[in-house]
């Protein structure tokens, strides 16, 4: 794909942003000078920046700090700078955070200078990321203390209560125009979405390895099966390449009905989800992927259970696991779907296209609970990680793309995805305020017009992580460069 403005030239690439990026600017009337290549960095470059931002749907202080001990935040260490999600909070301000006492002592002189004492802790929501997923507690089981219905999103008892807008969630039978931006309410925009939200899943890991490092956000629960609920997104590649293979899962719901020696079929479908979900094959052997939960009676509802887990970096922000298939009509559902889902992308006028750049649309399962659709603006977009090597990478990794359009092999398509997780690679960040929480980290982000068929958006978009301070949500998503 080619763009044809001349300040996109240098940032046109195979799976990019390069359309969203020329819509939102001109939206800006003050594009940034982007017309010639950034010099090689590791600092962030802003390429997009809305000059007022809309209220955030997602916006609100923190008044109540109860549950914030089931939020999984990663904080900066004042003294250190290193981040972690099990940093240490000042005692006296709440405010602070450090690795250790060592930290802490060495930062003491110039934090004293600030310290204030706050007894109601009101300063421990400041300064960090929120993973948004659902850790629930042993006493707590999925449903108990949060019912599917979207009004009982905004209890009290939700540890997000605060940071959130929980009345912004919408359930995939009641979403229609009205929910879209004037210039989206179309027919088609609204088929199109419900299209893409087929192929969202909710992702539910039973067990926490022990093998997770100390500042990991699941340290606290290591060698526990705690379940947490995530959210993720269904990736067709090649699924006429069967295998036949015996079950694998031990405690697999269909013993009842097809034996304890039932098979499964191994197929090139994958599951995209947040990087942080799943840590190793322990927990990917405790993993279920429910399909088209789309009702808070789960009618319709299809589990199948992880079967490999592909590599990639421990920093990174998606991770790729594929599932064993019961029965081959979950196969041809998908297939049919796919092709709904392309139709319904060309079916979308042009001036719709252009229009969604502006716009973020997130398909979750907040809290493990029904499928929801979200709708906020576009913020901000920067490029991170513009280095020597990371840009070489995305030339490669460029290429490896092409190579899986011409040949559609899983091979090449194996090969792109496992570089994606393990190559250091230049990356967009793009900000945005549609509502999220908790349960809600891996969910797919559509925004953009990328004009090829069936494909909208950046490549592999998933929802990363909430904001404190901003009170944004964010992604990343590699560069790869044409």
């Amino acid at each position: 794909m080619s763009c044809d403005h001349l300040s996109c030239r240098t940032l046109d690439t195979t799976g990019s942003l390069s359309v969203a990026i020329s819509d939102l600017m001109m939206k800006n009337k003050a594009p940034p000078d982007i017309s010639a290549a950034p010099a090689p960095t590791s600092e962030p470059v802003i390429i997009y920046d809305l000059k007022q931002p809309p209220e955030s749907s997602s916006s609100g202080s923190s008044k109540d700090s109860s549950g914030d001990m089931f939020l999984p935040i990663e904080f900066r260490c004042e003294a250190c700078g290193k981040r972690a999600f099990n940093l240490k909070t000042c005692s006296r301000c709440w405010g602070a955070k450090y690795c250790d006492n060592i930290c802490q002592t060495r930062h003491w002189d110039k934090h004293s200078q600030v310290c204030v004492e706050d007894p109601k802790g009101r300063q421990f929501l400041k300064g960090g990321h929120i993973l948004e997923l659902d850790m629930m507690t042993p006493l707590e089981q999925q449903g108990t203390y949060l019912d599917s219905h979207p009004s009982s999103l905004g209890t009290m008892k939700c540890p997000k209560h605060g940071h959130n807008n929980h009345s912004a969630f919408i359930a995939i039978h009641d979403f229609n125009k009205s929910h879209l931006p004037l210039k989206l309410r179309m027919d088609e925009v609204v088929n199109y979405i419900l299209a893409e939200a087929q192929f969202t899943v909710r992702v539910m890991v039973y067990w926490t390895s022990k093998q997770r490092p100390d500042d990991d956000v699941c340290a606290r629960f290591r060698g526990t099966q705690n379940p947490r609920a995530a959210s993720g997104k269904v990736l067709l590649s090649n699924p006429k390449d069967i295998k036949v293979r015996r079950c694998p899962v031990a405690h697999c719901h269909r013993h009842r009905d097809l034996g304890p020696d039932h098979t499964v079929y191994v197929v090139d479908v994958k599951v995209s989800t947040n990087g942080r979900v799943i840590f190793d094959e322990e927990e990917l052997r405790r993993t279920t992927v429910d399909f088209f939960y789309d009702s808070g009676n789960g009618v319709g509802l299809v589990r199948e259970y992880g079967y490999q887990l592909f590599p990639s970096r421990s920093t990174s922000d998606v991770r790729y696991f594929s599932i064993g298939v019961h029965d081959l009509k979950l196969l041809q559902r998908l297939e049919r779907a796919d092709g709904c889902r392309s139709a319904c992308f060309k079916s979308i006028p042009h001036e719709a296209l252009r229009a969604m750049s502006a716009h973020a649309i997130v398909i979750s399962h907040p809290h493990g609970t029904q499928k929801k659709i979200t709708v906020g603006n576009v913020v901000r977009i920067t490029e991170e990680n513009l280095t020597p090597d990371s840009q070489a990478n995305a030339k490669m990794l460029s290429e490896m793309e092409k190579m899986w359009f011409e040949t559609r092999s899983q091979l090449a398509h194996s090969q792109m995805i496992a570089a994606m997780g393990q190559l250091s690679l230049p990356v967009y960040k793009v900000w945005y305020d549609a509502a999220t929480c908790l349960g809600s980290a891996g969910a797919p982000v559509y925004f953009g017009a990328r004009q090829t068929s069936g494909i909208w958006g950046p490549y592999e978009a998933q929802h990363a992580s909430y904001d404190i301070d901003a009170k944004l949500n964010y992604f990343k998503v590699p560069r790869f460069v044409a």
